[in-house]
């Protein structure tokens, strides 16, 4: 019936297990729950009540695969015809989280429930910035689009993962999540979104997101130079902001602001009150940055 599959990565994942086990427990289905680490630098034990779980298969993996490769490899390696994934560092909203997505398996071919966050005052002082963006921005790209699709908490039929998986060329953190929705909107397939979110525990600290963002930003610029994914991509805003420069004939501008004024706008968001608007030009120098 269900594959519930965490890829886990210097992060105890414990309670987001023993929660799951409890919800599909309670709705009498067959299922499991495959969580594989991903060679963690700083590996955390699993509490021992966690292996006492029968349908818990548990794997360390011997080397780094990165995001598209574990993923695919949970994939591969569920019995079920239904595969649930989601982020280690997550934890569903409430008790209901297992039912929703068992009465919506038949609504669409995938199935996103989306992420909220925990109130500001739970958090410190150095996650402010990852914060503010998923708050103001994920949180607020759900409630705009129905065909946003985001890796961290979904639903898909094993037989539709198989066609489409996740594009292993694609390293370190960034858009893999983006290459696989235009896989699945290119083969016909329907993407649904339901009300049925994970709160986003494991934060990062602005250091550790400026990373990722800038990461993210590159990786968006190599798929964005495959003329193959040019006119699915510009939908994205980073792109359409791009694209307008580009027409200008301002990228190399761009191109040569880049050393003066990303320790400026670094030197903003590691700030208490980290502007987005900074945010999306500290995207915007990467991407112009990187041309080829």
């Amino acid at each position: 019936m269900l594959s519930i599959l965490i890829p886990v990565f210097n992060y105890d994942c414990s309670d987001l297990i023993s929660s799951l086990a409890n919800q599909a427990l309670s709705e009498q289905i067959p299922f499991e729950i495959l969580v594989y680490d991903d060679c963690s630098t700083q590996r955390q034990e699993l509490k021992s009540s966690i292996f006492a779980l029968k349908e818990l298969k548990y794997k360390e993996m011997p080397a780094n695969l990165g995001r598209s490769k574990i993923r695919n490899l949970l994939a591969q390696e569920a019995c079920y015809d239904n595969l649930l994934f989601l982020d280690c560092d997550s934890m569903p909203a409430d008790n209901d989280f297992i039912k929703r997505y068992i009465n919506s398996i038949n609504t669409a071919d995938c199935i996103c429930g989306g992420t909220v966050y925990s109130p500001k005052t739970s958090i410190k002082k150095e996650q402010t910035l990852h914060w503010t963006y998923g708050t103001k921005r994920e949180m607020r790209a759900k409630s705009k689009s129905e065909s946003v699709f985001m890796a961290n908490n979904f639903l898909i039929r094993r037989d539709i993962f198989a066609k489409v998986s996740f594009d292993t060329a694609i390293v370190g953190y960034g858009h893999e999540d983006t290459l696989f929705g235009f896989m699945l909107s290119q083969n016909g397939y329907r993407l649904g979104q339901i009300d049925n979110p994970v709160i986003h525990l494991g934060l990062h600290d602005s250091q550790s997101f400026l990373a990722n963002t800038k990461n993210a930003a590159i990786n968006l610029r190599l798929l964005y130079n495959n003329k193959e994914y040019q006119q699915s991509l510009s939908s994205i805003a980073l792109v359409k902001a791009f694209q307008r420069i580009h027409k200008l004939r301002l990228d190399s501008l761009l191109r040569s602001l880049c050393k003066p004024l990303i320790p400026l706008l670094t030197w903003q968001l590691r700030s208490s009150k980290p502007s987005m608007f900074v945010l999306d030009v500290y995207k915007l120098l990467w991407f112009c940055c990187k041309k080829q």
